[in-house]
């Protein structure tokens, strides 16, 4: 069963592959008391995949630079995220 906040399966299974790791990531993130409003895989080249919390910086992972996280300027699941002043 995927929750709404863990991204849902992607079409392309490449991409698909990061699932797990971004969902074991929310869920961690929802453990320690974050609260997770969404989150998606993104398109490939690089694979990443974003996690929008409230009150807290967005979070974005490239296979590529890994971690960074900024507030939350646009993006969706097949749109690259745009953070302002990621970090």
């Amino acid at each position: 069963m995927t929750l709404p906040m863990r991204p849902n399966p992607h079409h392309d299974p490449w991409v698909d592959l990061i699932r797990g790791y971004i969902s074991g990531t929310v869920q961690a993130l929802q453990q320690g008391g974050l609260i997770v409003e969404r989150s998606w895989l993104d398109p490939s080249d690089p694979r990443d995949a974003t996690i929008v919390l409230r009150d807290a910086p967005a979070l974005v992972w490239d296979e590529q630079t890994g971690w960074r996280e900024g507030p939350f300027v646009s993006g969706e699941q097949g749109v690259r995220t745009v953070l302002d002043s990621p970090s």
